[in-house]
């Protein structure tokens, strides 16, 4: 007789996540909760990157404690929240990064107004420091390896054959649009290596940080939990606004930063794509330092025409 029709044995059941509200949706709470994490931040986003000085810290700590104070609270018995404790992690992770953002301005260490192409690379050292630190720390805690977040060779051959090309069709892009729309012909010689190659520097510690922190660790806590559409739609979203918010606060320009914040969503979801399909960061790593080059191109072009 088999186990099925064992007399006083109940069929298993698959459990149903609990369903959330959202407007005219419900949503599975394995969707929606990261979703209001992630609306959480890009309200907050959006509100600092209007804000400037001691204003945009304080919002931007504010996101930090209530994470950390997450973080803190569900190793501390906040049972309820458990299941997320991962994904509270990179909250943390994020809101400490741009954190570091507004205490860079409020302490003058940064100045749109006054910026060079030696400081924009200070913002984006900043930026891939604080993320390999922040990341190194946060595995350490949870005792897990690099791997878990697609830092591994994976397909490294599909990775590289994806990849170089993308650096390389980025690299070419940018030498065209620097030509034809920045009259870099002009330029003398010197200052233009100089400035291409601050481009190069930023656009790899970009690139990276960008990586290592939205197609790496965040897209690594969302596909267990909300699948792999969800995943990467959410991780783009993030990357769009943190991208964006990152342009606003170098240029004050809200115009340029839209048009990143835009793109960046676009490939954002491209390059989650890759990463889940060679299961490595590789390609994406690769490809974004080409598409960061393009992005940038504009900050750094006024220094080469000046």
């Amino acid at each position: 007789m088999s186990d099925s029709h064992v007399k006083g044995r109940r069929k298993s059941r698959v459990s149903k996540p609990a369903a959330i509200k959202m407007g005219k949706y419900l949503l599975p709470s394995n969707i929606a909760i990261p979703a209001l994490m992630g609306l959480l931040f890009i309200i907050i986003a959006v509100a600092a990157a209007f804000e400037k000085g001691f204003d945009a810290l304080v919002l931007r700590l504010t996101g930090f404690v209530l994470f950390a104070g997450l973080a803190y609270g569900v190793r501390s018995g906040l049972k309820v929240m458990g299941i997320y404790a991962r994904l509270i992690d990179a909250f943390a992770v994020l809101f400490t990064i741009t954190l570091l953002w507004s205490g860079a301005e409020y302490l003058h260490l940064y100045d749109p107004s006054a910026a060079t192409a030696a400081s924009l690379v200070f913002i984006a050292l900043l930026n891939i420091v604080a993320t390999a630190v922040l990341i190194a720390v946060l595995l350490f805690i949870e005792k897990d390896r690099p791997s878990t977040l697609f830092i591994k060779a994976g397909q490294l051959t599909s990775g590289l054959t994806i990849g170089v090309p993308a650096l390389l069709a980025g690299l070419l892009l940018t030498a065209a649009l620097a030509y034809l729309f920045f009259n870099v012909g002009s330029a003398e010689p010197s200052k233009l290596l100089t400035v291409f190659s601050m481009l190069a520097l930023f656009s790899i510690a970009a690139g990276l940080a960008g990586e290592i922190l939205f197609r790496g660790l965040f897209l690594s806590r969302l596909l267990p939990m909300a699948g792999k559409q969800a995943g990467l739609v959410i991780q783009a979203v993030l990357f769009a606004f943190f991208n964006g918010g990152l342009y606003y606060l170098l240029t004050s320009n809200l115009l340029y930063a839209g048009g990143v914040l835009v793109a960046s969503a676009v490939l954002g979801y491209a390059l989650a794509y890759v990463t889940v399909k060679e299961n490595s960061i590789v390609a994406a790593a690769l490809s974004g330092i080409g598409a960061s080059m393009v992005l940038a191109l504009p900050l750094f072009a006024a220094f080469i025409v000046a």
